[in-house]
């Protein structure tokens, strides 16, 4: 059961035959230390298997050349990659206290999210290894259907950077809830709280809490739509994980950060309701 004042329930690892080898572990620790469920779903992606099945498609093997992809094979190589992520998935899970479940599925990660999301759940996906423009665009859209559908996205890169350090907000207003879910995270982690501040407020319209350790960066609030910009403000910091409100900035402004940081980034839905009980919530995210 999630703990007393939260707006999460469960956890949601979206898996395909390429996923980051972060996904998993960051997955389990995120249900561990909020208390919540974990739901794995691996998703055969049948866009390959309808892209096999084209009499003009090929492949390029270093080896062999070009040659017409083995529709067959490529079937048994994602049943191979399902077996052995249900596999890590239950190694993973053992010591978990709450309810877990996997389940496989064919279809498209979209599909599967909009299938099995609920409100109440924080979705974690892994971020592509290169963001070229389509991946990019196919990825945001991915994001976008999972705010609409729950409570929040974890946003995991190929690469994380360091597993202990500050808990960063980005608050586009004083009463952002980045701000009490991220300060409920850095007191449970025992790491400092990082709040930087788009706008132009002398202080958070919030008595902090005597436990927080907090400092707070004032930037500009023209690096919201401005990816560069805000990255740029994280210079010389040491962040594990950054938690921004979905709307505070520029739409692709959590991809980047996960990319160009290689940290974990938390995105809150707009709606998903979460307030300022978010802050009685505990947890940390690690590896």
């Amino acid at each position: 059961m999630a703990q007393s004042g939260s707006r999460f329930r469960r956890a949601v690892l979206g898996l395909q035959h390429h996923a980051s080898r972060h996904g998993l572990s960051m997955a389990v620790d995120v249900a561990r230390l909020l208390g919540l469920d974990l739901f794995g779903l691996f998703v055969e992606d049948e866009r390959l298997l309808r892209l096999a099945a084209l009499p003009f498609a090929r492949e390029f093997n270093p080896l062999a050349g070009w040659r017409s992809i083995d529709g067959a094979q490529l079937a048994r190589d994602l049943q191979v990659a399902a077996s052995g992520a249900q596999r890590s998935f239950a190694e993973a899970v053992k010591t978990l206290p709450t309810a877990c479940e996997f389940v496989i599925v064919r279809g498209t990660m979209d599909e599967a999210i909009s299938a099995h999301a609920r409100p109440d759940d924080i979705v974690v996906l892994s971020v592509p290894a290169a963001l070229g423009e389509s991946s990019a665009e196919r990825f945001a859209l991915l994001i976008d259907t999972v705010l609409q559908l729950a409570a929040g996205a974890l946003l995991i890169p190929r690469q994380i950077a360091r597993h202990a350090g500050d808990v960063v907000a980005i608050a586009a207003r004083p009463d952002d809830p980045s701000i009490g879910l991220a300060a409920a995270i850095a007191r449970a982690a025992e790491e400092e709280l990082v709040i930087i501040e788009p706008f132009d407020h002398d202080a958070i319209d919030r008595p902090p809490r005597p436990d927080d350790r907090r400092a707070v960066r004032k930037l500009a609030r023209a690096a919201l739509s401005d990816p560069a910009l805000l990255v740029a403000s994280f210079r010389g910091e040491r962040e594990r994980l950054v938690v921004v409100t979905q709307g505070a900035g520029e739409a692709s402004l959590p991809t980047i950060l996960a990319s160009w940081r290689r940290v974990p980034v938390l995105i809150i839905a707009a709606d998903s309701g979460t307030s300022r009980e978010t802050a009685g919530a505990s947890g940390v995210i690690s590896s």
